[in-house]
């Protein structure tokens, strides 16, 4: 179980690193709307390439995985924007 999770460690820390720069970043300039868009939608790309990456390495790469990491960072990038242009 500690081999599995250490395993799966070392492949989140840069998923974790990229979350905390992207929220770091919209924070630090939340007066310029137009770069916190740039910010959510580099890392909505950011997750899709690590959710692909990640799971290649694993040899688990198949449609459905896509378009779910696609789904996923879609909705993120909605509500993001949403977030910012909207509200």
């Amino acid at each position: 179980m500690l081999r599995k999770i250490s395993r799966h460690i070392a492949h989140f820390m840069p998923l974790v690193g990229i979350l905390l720069v992207s929220v770091g970043g919209y924070f630090i300039f939340w007066y310029d709307k137009e770069f916190q868009a740039v910010i959510i939608i580099a890392a909505s790309v950011s997750y899709v390439f690590w959710g692909l990456a990640h799971h290649h390495l694993h040899e688990e790469l198949h449609a459905p995985i896509i378009i779910e990491y696609i789904s996923i960072a879609t909705l993120g990038l909605v509500v993001g924007l949403s977030l910012i242009f909207v509200a």
